[in-house]
């Protein structure tokens, strides 16, 4: 009896760690995420963006945005022309008309159509 109380308590206590380590309101990392660590790929491309290249006159941004209005405008490119036209203005918009049916509006159209 003793012992199958001793097994009881150590599976009870070792679920409890399992599932949930910290008490709760206490969190297992207080002081957080330390500043400037795990930088996002997001944060490197738009930081190496914002750079002139050595000898360069312009900002990489600046001249990948020339080479895509080079692609569009001096080799005609439509698909680039329409992702252009997309960013600038966004895509249309499709509507779609809702009508309800109604039986006795369209046994009216019928006999209209038969007069």
């Amino acid at each position: 009896m003793k012992n199958n109380d001793a097994d009881k308590t150590a599976g009870e206590q070792q679920r409890k760690v399992i599932g949930k380590p910290f008490k709760k309101g206490e969190s297992g990392n207080p002081e957080g995420r330390p500043k400037g660590k795990g930088l996002s790929i997001t944060a490197l491309v738009k930081a190496e963006l914002d750079k002139i290249p050595e000898g360069g006159e312009t900002t990489n941004a600046a001249q990948i945005v020339q080479k895509i209005l080079d692609k569009a405008i001096a080799d005609g490119d439509s698909k680039m022309i329409e992702k252009i036209w997309a960013y600038i203005d966004g895509t249309p918009k499709d509507s779609v008309e809702i009508s309800i049916y109604d039986p006795d509006k369209a046994i009216e159209d019928l006999e209209k159509q038969f007069e």
